[in-house]
């Protein structure tokens, strides 16, 4: 699932939206791309299984998966998205420069890189039993 993740976010936002009734041909675009994007992903990430560990290889494709999301998305919420309207949070078209949206694509794939593969990871809170339960655990046994 991590290693196909990504390719599909990035096929998904490659099908052309439709409107009216929709052809056969038209369905086998819309799983076209996404199941293309899968493929390469997957067999990306087979590759890529032989150099890293599975912890830094799955650390690099949950942030691709990310990345690549809001790669697509953020332009549509601030009003630069391709089809107007679509998704629109606020409309900041007519106040920032276009290359500003560029920086902010780059500054969040940048940042989520840093978050899930390069960042020191904490000891998860939900991956160990908690001490109160450790604690009550051995003072209370059952004859």
């Amino acid at each position: 699932m991590t290693a196909a993740f990504p390719g599909f976010i990035w096929g998904w936002f490659q099908v052309p939206d439709y409107e009216g009734s929709i052809t056969f041909s038209q369905i086998v675009i819309a799983y076209e791309f996404p199941l293309l994007g899968v493929l390469v992903a997957s067999g990306l990430f087979l590759v890529l299984k032989r150099f890293l560990t599975a912890k830094k290889l799955i650390a690099i494709f949950s942030a691709l998966a990310v990345s690549c999301y809001y790669w697509y998305r953020l332009p549509a919420l601030i009003g630069f998205g391709i089809f107007p309207n679509d998704g629109m949070l606020i409309d900041l078209s007519h106040s920032i420069p276009k290359w500003v949206v560029s920086v902010i694509i780059i500054t969040t794939s940048l940042f989520f890189f840093w978050w899930i593969v390069f960042r020191k990871q904490k000891q998860i809170s939900w991956g160990s039993r908690p001490a109160y339960a450790k604690i009550s655990r051995t003072k209370t046994s059952l004859p």
